[in-house]
């Protein structure tokens, strides 16, 4: 597990793809928070606390943070609370026709629903759903690819997957508001940076997680 930033109160870690970042009904699963929570313990040669108060998708690389004292847990869950994290994506996505926005911004309400299978996954609704914004930026365009830059103002379940899929440019992968993608890993949706004011420190911060070898691997191919 890559340590990418931390200091007495804080430690934020990059997730690799594939595993969940919490417990799932399936406890012997292994997953990042505990983790994080071994090596900590293994380090320190004693039982120490971890607290988790945000989460990526299981196949979603990238930053998460997570405090290291009690005595932390209320700053940091008002930072994300009053949307004071900066928290930037960049999403691999598939298209058909010419896309020429370099930058625009989707505002709707999303709700929570089940497939027929059981599985979660969020849906546009008018009425009787969670606000939900994200802005975006064109960074490159490829042949059959578009390389997008993702900044989500609001942090809902999988806001920045149906945001995308919304507007005719769906997740490499992501079989869930896609059709899945032959040779495609995983969903191509990685947590790049993530910046607030530390009070305790008295300055910004900014941690940035490098880009995966497989979201590498997709945009050369």
């Amino acid at each position: 597990m890559q340590i990418l930033y931390e200091d007495s109160d804080l430690i934020a870690v990059n997730k690799p793809p594939g595993i969940p970042t919490h417990t799932t009904l399936d406890e012997s699963r292994e997953n990042l928070f505990a983790q994080v929570k071994k090596i900590l313990s293994q380090r320190e040669q004693k039982e120490v606390y971890v607290g988790l108060h945000h989460r990526l998708d299981k196949d979603t690389s990238g930053v998460i943070l997570l405090t290291k004292t009690k005595a932390a847990n209320f700053w940091v869950s008002q930072l994300f609370a009053k949307h004071q994290i900066k928290k930037k994506y960049v999403a691999i996505v598939s298209y058909k026709e010419a896309f020429l926005k370099k930058k625009w911004s989707i505002v709707n309400y999303l709700k929570d629903t089940r497939t027929k299978a059981r599985i979660r996954k969020m849906i546009v609704v008018k009425r009787g759903g969670v606000y939900a914004e994200t802005e975006f930026v064109l960074l490159k365009k490829y042949s059959a690819v578009l390389l997008i830059e993702a900044f989500p103002k609001t942090g809902r379940m999988h806001q920045i997957r149906v945001h995308l899929a919304g507007c005719g440019l769906p997740i490499l992968g992501d079989s869930l508001y896609d059709k899945k993608t032959e040779g495609v890993p995983r969903c191509m949706l990685h947590a790049q940076s993530l910046g607030f004011f530390h009070p305790l420190l008295n300055k910004e911060i900014t941690i940035v997680a490098p880009e995966p070898e497989d979201f590498k691997k997709v945009l050369r191919s």
